[in-house]
């Protein structure tokens, strides 16, 4: 029987990195960060995170413009 390779331990949506932080039986935690740096904060699984960076990313861009 073949192994499933495993999933990569990074992504990238809309700029934005999201970084396997945790993996055990009991809890997996993605950390979702701005390319630019900033943290976008943490999310239980990928569709999770998808929403956060959709959710915070306009925000994030507004500051981001209001200060350059």
């Amino acid at each position: 029987m073949m192994e499933m390779p495993s999933a990569p331990a990074s992504w990238r949506h809309r700029g934005c990195h999201v970084d396997l932080a945790a993996d055990s039986t009991h809890h997996t935690l993605f950390r979702v960060t701005h390319a630019s740096g900033v943290s976008l904060g943490e999310a239980a699984n990928l569709a999770e995170a998808r929403q956060l960076i959709d959710r915070e990313l306009p925000l994030l861009r507004q500051r981001l413009a209001a200060t350059a």
